[in-house]
């Protein structure tokens, strides 16, 4: 921990709880029904009322549920329908994940375990294991904005694509690194490399189900197998080798709901500096010096994005943070103001970080 606790620490431990009860709630919920609308989702709880924008529509798959457990469901983006996402998702919260809050501490810098500890008896991994669950309401924003941002020309623009293409990873993607894989079928054909990470191991073994299952919409259907190198990495941001596995630097670097560990903050920008591609001179333009982005969607949790974007800066990092980023997320924020919405807690706020 990094000792900067928290003044609303009883309350923000509540939150904790109340969050774990949610979490067992609505991954219990998944499988029970073939199409699962945002409203359905919506209420599953008293607690939090809150799961989803309504950015996909979410239909599972006939005859979908696996030995293991798992459900398939579709992903359809609903301003893009022909972004088709095919994605693996627990029917039910495994019996390995450490769903306390005693693990889970109040998000701040009371957790009563470490990181690495939050993976309990199951000795999946580095890292903690909350993105093994299910998809979170950040992740499905950021990869509705990826797409949105894409589509629109505005993601990342032409001329930083050189002659090898854009490179994309995730970090800390979960079951399903459904941001990485929408970034990747939005950017096509200009995709050349995707990298899709988490620190758990169990997440690494799904996303990569996930990630197979939808090569054809990476590859658009097309003989480009050869040319796009797409694969999963269980990527531990403290790993003392990292700089031995040769990821390489990327364009966009992308991260959801990964603040909630204010001990992880630093080993995030460390990690952030080694994959982003370095700012470099252009010929003309404003952009002259820009180098890769990396876009993090988090709620705001009190002062934890503050908190992490003051020690981005201070590691080098321009960092800019917006609540209004999105006319959709917005619209279904100001829907949801009621007292089931909160939105330090339910509305994620967007991170553009670069190298100065």
């Amino acid at each position: 921990m990094n000792g900067e606790a928290a003044t609303d620490g009883v309350a923000s431990s509540t939150v904790a709880r109340q969050r774990w009860r949610l979490l067992s709630r609505a991954v219990a919920s998944y499988g029970q029904g073939k199409s699962v609308s945002v409203k359905e989702l919506n209420s599953l709880t008293t607690v939090r009322q809150f799961c989803q924008f309504g950015l996909f529509d979410i239909t599972e798959a006939a005859g979908a549920r696996s030995a293991d457990e798992f459900v398939e469901q579709t992903w359809q983006h609903v301003d893009h329908p022909e972004i088709r996402l095919q994605l693996y998702l627990r029917q039910r919260v495994p019996a390995t994940a450490c769903l306390t809050p005693a693990a889970l501490g109040d998000g701040n810098n009371n957790s009563k375990t470490t990181n690495s500890s939050i993976i309990g008896s199951n000795q999946s991994g580095n890292g903690n294991n909350t993105g093994n669950i299910c998809v979170w309401p950040s992740e499905e924003v950021l990869a509705h904005y990826v797409i949105a941002q894409a589509k629109a020309g505005e993601l990342i623009p032409k001329e930083f694509d050189g002659d090898s293409g854009i490179r994309v990873c995730e970090l800390g993607g979960g079951l399903t690194c459904l941001a990485g894989l929408a970034a990747g079928a939005a950017l096509r054909p200009r995709l050349s490399h995707l990298l899709l990470t988490d620190g758990d191991q169990l997440a690494c073994e799904n996303a990569a189900r996930c990630l197979t299952a939808n090569r054809q919409i990476l590859t658009g259907g097309e003989d480009q197998t050869s040319r796009i190198e797409a694969r999963v990495a269980q990527l531990a941001w403290e790993d003392a080798d990292f700089d031995k596995h040769n990821y390489g630097r990327f364009h966009l670097v992308l991260c959801a709901d990964c603040l909630f560990f204010r001990e992880s903050h630093r080993a995030l920008i460390r990690t952030l500096d080694k994959l982003l591609m370095l700012p470099t001179p252009a010929a003309t333009g404003s952009n002259k010096h820009r180098g890769g982005l990396a876009l993090i969607c988090a709620p705001s949790r009190g002062r934890g994005v503050e908190d992490f974007a003051r020690l981005a800066e201070a590691a080098g990092f321009d960092v800019g943070v917006s609540d209004n980023y999105d006319p959709r997320v917005s619209q279904t924020a100001a829907a949801e103001q009621s007292a089931s919405f909160v939105p330090d807690l339910h509305l994620p706020l967007m991170l553009r970080l670069t190298r100065r």
